[in-house]
C-alpha cells in the first residue's frame, strides 16, 4: 500500500539522519537498501554524508552506479573499503535495470587496486556468513570481512585464512567493535591470534592478534537527546501518515462495532472460506478459555506500541493485532478496532463458520508463533517452553 511505502521511505531517511549524526563513514549495500530505488539509495547517502559501497553492482548500461571503494584514515592508519553484493536479484522492488557481476572475480580486482594504498584492508560484504567465509578461501589479502544479509551475530570473530570474518546481527541491535593489533611486515599476511577478555597477550610482538566485543543496545544504555528526538519525531510522522491514509477503493465504512456483521474488512475473504468475528463470541462459549487469554501478555499486545507511541507503525501491529492484511481482517491502522491484541484466532485462524460445526486451521502451531516470535524480534525465543505457559486449557467435551 501507498502509506506503507510511504512510512518505510521516512524510516529510512529518518535512520540515515541518524546514523550521519554518528559519523558512519559507509555501508555495504544490500537488496533491502534498494527496495525504493538506486536513486532513493544515493539520495538518502547524500543527505547523511557516508558512501554506498558496491563494486559489483551495475546498471543497464553497465556501468557502476555507486562507488567500488575508498581509503580512510583512521587514527593514523590508511584503511581501505570496498562492498561486494550478491543477493540481488534483478526484479525485486527498486532492482529493475540492475545486475551483478561475479563477487569473487570482482573482489580481487578490488584487493589488486587497493592493497598496494593501504594498510588494513577491508570488504563490507552482502552475500551472508557462509558466502563471506568462501571469499576469505578464495582470495588473498583482505584484512576483515564486515559482513550482513543472513543476520547472524559471530560473538568470536570467525579465522579464515589471514581473514577475520564479523558480523553484528540486524537492525542495529548490537554494536559490534573489533581491535586490531597489526604489527604487520610488508607483503606478509597476518597470522591472527584471538586474545579473550581478560586474557594476556602473546608474547611474540610480531604475531598480528585481536580482541572482539559486541554491545547490546538495550534499556541499560543511555539514550542521546537529539536521537530520541528524531525517533519521536518519525513516530508522530507516522502517525500522520497513517491516520490520513483512506480505505482501498470501495472498502466499507468504519463500523461502529465489532459483530459479524459489522465488522471492518481487510481484503475480502474467498468464497466459503473463514472471516473474523472477535474475542466477545469466542468467549461465549469459550469462558475458561478468554479467562486465561485475558491474563496472558497478548491480551495486552497493542499496549506495547501505544506505550512507544507506535500504534500506527505498520511495520510493527501485525503482530500486536489479529487479521491484519489477511482476508476477513483489517486493511489500515484506523480501521483497528475489534482486532488489537493477539486475539484467539491469531493462533485458531479465522471462526465465522465454525457455529455450523467447523473450526478454520493455522496450520503448524510453532511455524504460526514463528511468525512474529522470529530471530529479529525474539531471538531468545523457545517455542518448547513457551508452549504449555502460552497453552488455553484443553476443552471438556461432553461425553456421547
Amino acid at each position: 500500500m501507498e502509506t506503507e511505502k510511504a512510512q518505510l521511505e521516512l524510516k529510512a531517511r529518518t535512520v540515515g539522519k541518524i546514523v550521519g549524526k554518528l559519523g558512519l563513514l559507509a555501508s555495504g549495500l544490500g537488496e533491502s537498501d534498494l527496495s525504493a530505488g538506486p536513486e532513493f539509495a544515493a539520495s538518502l547517502a547524500k543527505e547523511a554524508n557516508f558512501y554506498w559501497l558496491s563494486a559489483n553492482v551495475l546498471d543497464k548500461n553497465g556501468k557502476k552506479p555507486f562507488h567500488s571503494h575508498m581509503l580512510v584514515d583512521v587514527g593514523g592508519v590508511r584503511v581501505g573499503l570496498f562492498g561486494i553484493t550478491s543477493t540481488l536479484t534483478g526484479s525485486a522492488p527498486g532492482q529493475q535495470g540492475l545486475a551483478q557481476s561475479e563477487p569473487i572475480a570482482v573482489a580481487r580486482e578490488e584487493i589488486a587496486f587497493l592493497r598496494p594504498k593501504c594498510e588494513v584492508l577491508v570488504c563490507l560484504s552482502h552475500m551472508g556468513l557462509a558466502a563471506d567465509q568462501e571469499l576469505a578461501r578464495q582470495t588473498a589479502g583482505i584484512d576483515v570481512i564486515v559482513g550482513g544479509h543472513s543476520r547472524e551475530m559471530t560473538t568470536e570473530p570467525i579465522v579464515a585464512g589471514s581473514t577475520l570474518v564479523v558480523q553484528a546481527f540486524s537492525q542495529g541491535k548490537y554494536v559490534g567493535r573489533l581491535d586490531l593489533d597489526m604489527p604487520r611486515v610488508p607483503g606478509v599476511p597476518p597470522t591472527w591470534h584471538f586474545v579473550r577478555s581478560g586474557q594476556a597477550p602473546p608474547a611474540d610482538p610480531k604475531l598480528s592478534r585481536f580482541t572482539a566485543a559486541f554491545v547490546a543496545l538495550d534499556k541499560k544504555m543511555g539514550e542521546d537527546a537529539a536521537i530520541v528526538a528524531d525517533i519521536k519525531s518519525y513516530n508522530e510522522a507516522v502517525a500522520k501518515l497513517v491516520v490520513s491514509a483512506k480505505p482501498p477503493a470501495g472498502a466499507p465504512p468504519v463500523p461502529g462495532s465489532t459483530t459479524p456483521t459489522q465488522q471492518p474488512l481487510g481484503p475480502p475473504p474467498p468464497a466459503g472460506t473463514f472471516t473474523y468475528w472477535g474475542v466477545p463470541l469466542c468467549a461465549s462459549c469459550h469462558v475458561e478459555q478468554s479467562k486465561f487469554w485475558e491474563g496472558t501478555v497478548h491480551a495486552r499486545a497493542i499496549d506495547i506500541l501505544k506505550k512507544k507511541n507506535r500504534v500506527n507503525d505498520q511495520e510493527c501491529i501485525g503482530c500486536h493485532t489479529t487479521g491484519f492484511r489477511e482476508p476477513g481482517g483489517f486493511d489500515i491502522p484506523a480501521r483497528m478496532a475489534g482486532f488489537e491484541n493477539v486475539q484467539c484466532e491469531a493462533c485458531h485462524g479465522p471462526g465465522l463458520d465454525h457455529g455450523k460445526g467447523s473450526m478454520a486451521k493455522r496450520g503448524s502451531a510453532e511455524a504460526t508463533c514463528r511468525r512474529c516470535h522470529d530471530k529479529s524480534n525474539s531471538p531468545d525465543f523457545d517455542y518448547a517452553a513457551m508452549l504449555p505457559i502460552m497453552s488455553c486449557p484443553k476443552m471438556q467435551r461432553a461425553p456421547k
